[in-house]
């Protein structure tokens, strides 16, 4: 892994990355588990390539303020809540307010926005990734990533729930009889739901409701 990273930043990250990756997975191969999360971030990993430009890998300080709102906060006729959102954060709040925190935009079932059903696009009403690229010309973005659980809609539980690839090794389970008894968190729902699929019975960790099944990151294809 020492050679196969071509400049001194990719190095570094890898370095880092690698043993992050080892606390977690500590039985599988760091090498190539690093390998994949620079193909999953659109690295190179092997000979030189560009370096990250300054602007892109600047990190906010204690002088940015962020507006933290939903997408549709804003709306205006003719135009999608992103665009709307932009054109409002550059006539009443730039000089004051250096980045947009985008709360949940994806397809959703419940928890308004935070049961995502598809990470793949925007819900239209708020607009498309390029409205979200221009957004990011004049304000920095930030974004919910709601990475902990999934809607019961996605399609990776609708592929655990007939035994089907790759959703069904993507779902965590537990038993009835494991010690839960340190699990703190603000429901009053069982923490597992039974639930029948095609391998028989299964207990789905659902820590916010049960349209909101926790994913598995014992599993690093996860």
């Amino acid at each position: 892994m020492d050679r196969v990273v071509g400049t001194s930043g990719r190095i570094a990250f890898a370095s880092a990355m690698r043993n992050l990756l080892a606390d977690v997975y500590p039985g599988h191969d760091q090498a190539e588990l690093v390998r994949r999360v620079f193909e999953v971030l659109g690295l190179p990993i092997e000979g030189d390539g560009p370096e990250p430009s300054e602007e892109y890998l600047r990190k906010w300080d204690q002088r940015d303020a962020f507006l933290i709102t939903y997408g549709d906060s804003i709306s205006q006729a003719g135009k999608n809540g992103i665009e709307s959102l932009g054109e409002f954060h550059q006539k009443w709040l730039k000089d004051w307010l250096t980045g947009v925190h985008i709360l949940p935009f994806h397809p959703f079932t419940s928890d308004d926005g935070f049961s995502v059903s598809d990470f793949t696009v925007l819900r239209p009403e708020l607009g498309t990734w390029d409205d979200v690229y221009a957004l990011s010309k004049n304000a920095t973005v930030m974004a919910d990533l709601v990475a902990n659980h999934i809607s019961a809609s996605h399609p990776w539980y609708q592929q655990f729930l007939v035994g089907e690839k790759p959703g069904v090794d993507y779902i965590k389970t537990a038993s009835p009889d494991d010690d839960l008894s340190d699990v703190v968190r603000p429901r009053s729902h069982a923490l597992l739901n039974d639930v029948v699929t095609k391998d028989g019975e299964k207990h789905v960790w659902c820590t916010f409701s049960y349209d909101q099944v926790d994913l598995d990151y014992g599993n690093p294809d996860v």
